[in-house]
C-alpha cells in the first residue's frame, strides 16, 4: 500500500531510529527514559536517586516519585545545573551533591544523567570512581539522555541493569531462585502456575522487579538460577550469566508447546524437582488446542498493535510458526533480545512493515483499509466487527501453557463470534 511505504521492513530495522510514526500525530512525545529510571528507582526498598539535570527536567521530575510508597526510604533529590556549569562543567557542584547525600544517609544513589549533562560530555562515572571511596553511598551512573533511547523503556532495563550490578560474588550457590520481572506484592495478578508450583516445593524465590530492595539486588548472586517473566530483565539475566555464572531461562517470549516443554524440564534438572508431570494434562489440553487452531488460521493476515508488556517478535514468530501471516508491527521498544527474534521471523520468510502507532484516530481508516483478518492488541477500532481484534493487554506477567491457551482460545471467539470472515477469505 502506497500509505506505508515510508515504513521500513523488519529486515532493516537495526534500532528505535529506524522504526517511524504509521500516521503523522501531533503528539507531545513519549515520557523520556529519566521519568521511567526514576519512578522504578523510588519504587525500590533503600534506594535514593539524583537527577542531573535543566529546570525542565526538575519540574518534569518533582513529583515523579510521589507514587511509590518506598519514597520515604530513601532520598529522592535533583542537581540542577545553571548556565555556567552548562557551559564549563559541573564536576565540583555534583561531588558536592553526592557528600551531601551521602552524609544525609542515602544507602545507594542512582545518578541519572538527562539530556543537557550527555551532551556537554561531562565524564560522571569516573566522577563517581573518583569519589567512591570518600563515600559511603554506592553510587550508580545511568546515562538517559532521550536523543539516545528514543522512547521510555530504556529506563527500565538500562536501571535494573545499573541495579544489578551491584549484585555481590558470593562462593556458595543456594537453592534460591531469582524471579526476574514480578512483584511478590502484585496480587491483583494471577502468579504464573509454575511460580505457584515452585512455592509448593518450597523453594526459596527472590523477586527482583520495582517494590524489591537493594538488599534483594545485591544479594542476588547466590541464587541456582534466574527465570525472567518481563523483557526488562534480559539485560540483566545475561549480565548475571555472565559475571556471576548464573544461567537464567526466558518464559516471557516463548510460546510454543515443545519450548515451554523444554523449559520446564531444564527447570526440573536444575533444581531437581518434578515439573513436567505436574504439567501433563496442560501440556496436552495446550497440543489440542494448537493442532485444532493450525487448521483454521493458516494464511490469516493480522496486525501486531499495543499488546502491552507483551514483546511483539517473539509472538510473531510464534504465530508464523502456525501459518499465519504478519502484515504490520507496532513496536514501542527494539530491545537487545530483538535481534535474535528479528533474525528468527526473517527465517521464515516473514518481513512484516515495522511501526509506531500513535495517532489511533489517524491509525484506524490506515488499519481497516488494510483489511487484515485480525488485529492483535488495542487499537482504535476496539469494538468494532471488522477487523476483529485479540485482546492481550491483560495477559501482563502471565507465561507458559495457560498463556498459549488463552491467546489461541481468543483467537478461536473471533471465529465463534462470526467475526473472522476476513477479507482474505481464509474461513
Amino acid at each position: 500500500m502506497n500509505d506505508i511505504k515510508h515504513l521500513k521492513c523488519l529486515s532493516s530495522v537495526r534500532s528505535m531510529s529506524s522504526i517511524r510514526p504509521l500516521t503523522p500525530a501531533a503528539f507531545p512525545g513519549n515520557h523520556c527514559p529519566m521519568h521511567t529510571a526514576l519512578s522504578l528507582g523510588a519504587r525500590i526498598e533503600g534506594m535514593s536517586t539524583l537527577v542531573i539535570g535543566t529546570a525542565e527536567c526538575s519540574y518534569y521530575s518533582r513529583n515523579v516519585p510521589n507514587a511509590s510508597r518506598s519514597r520515604e526510604q530513601g532520598l529522592h533529590w535533583t542537581y540542577l545545573l545553571d548556565s555556567r556549569e552548562v557551559v564549563f562543567g559541573f564536576r565540583d557542584g555534583l561531588i558536592d551533591a553526592i557528600k551531601e547525600m551521602d552524609k544525609a544517609g542515602a544507602k545507594v544513589i542512582l545518578l541519572l544523567a538527562t539530556c543537557v549533562p550527555e551532551l556537554i560530555g561531562e565524564d560522571i562515572e569516573s566522577i563517581c570512581y573518583e569519589i567512591q571511596t570518600k563515600v559511603r553511598a554506592r553510587l550508580v551512573h545511568i546515562p538517559l539522555g532521550n536523543f539516545k533511547c528514543g522512547s521510555y523503556e530504556p529506563g527500565y532495563w538500562k536501571t535494573l541493569l545499573a541495579i544489578g550490578k551491584l549484585t555481590e560474588k558470593v562462593q556458595e550457590r543456594k537453592k534460591t531462585v531469582n524471579i526476574l520481572g514480578r512483584s511478590s506484592q502484585e496480587s491483583h495478578i494471577p502468579m504464573p502456575e509454575l511460580i505457584v508450583l515452585l512455592k509448593s516445593y518450597d523453594v526459596p524465590l527472590r523477586f527482583l522487579a520495582p517494590d524489591s530492595s537493594v538488599e534483594d539486588f545485591i544479594s542476588a548472586g547466590d541464587a541456582q538460577m534466574n527465570i525472567i517473566l518481563s523483557p526488562f530483565m534480559n539485560p540483566l539475566a545475561e549480565w548475571m550469566a555472565q559475571v556471576h555464572e548464573i544461567p537464567f531461562l526466558s518464559l516471557h517470549d516463548i510460546y510454543d508447546t515443545k519450548e515451554i516443554e523444554n523449559a520446564y524440564l531444564h527447570i526440573e534438572q536444575c533444581l531437581g524437582i518434578e515439573i513436567g508431570c505436574k504439567f501433563a494434562e496442560r501440556l496436552k489440553y495446550t497440543r489440542k488446542i494448537q493442532k485444532k487452531a493450525v487448521d483454521k488460521i493458516r494464511g490469516l493476515q493480522y496486525i501486531s498493535a499495543d499488546i502491552g508488556a507483551l514483546q511483539p517478535l517473539p509472538l510473531s514468530v510464534y504465530l508464523s510458526k502456525l501459518g499465519m501471516e504478519p502484515v504490520m508491527i507496532h513496536m514501542e521498544e527494539f530491545y537487545p533480545s530483538d535481534v535474535q527474534w528479528k533474525k528468527r521471523l526473517v527465517s521464515l520468510d516473514k518481513n512484516p512493515a515495522i511501526c509506531l502507532m500513535l495517532n489511533k484516530q489517524g491509525d484506524r481508516p490506515l488499519i481497516e483499509a488494510m483489511c487484515p483478518d485480525m488485529v492483535f492488541g488495542d487499537w482504535d477500532g476496539r469494538g468494532e466487527a471488522r477487523p476483529p481484534m485479540v485482546q492481550l493487554l491483560d495477559l501482563y506477567g502471565q507465561i507458559g501453557y495457560e498463556r498459549t491457551v488463552t491467546i489461541l482460545e481468543r483467537i478461536a471467539d473471533v471465529f465463534t463470534e462470526g467475526k473472522g470472515e476476513g477479507e482474505n477469505g481464509a474461513l
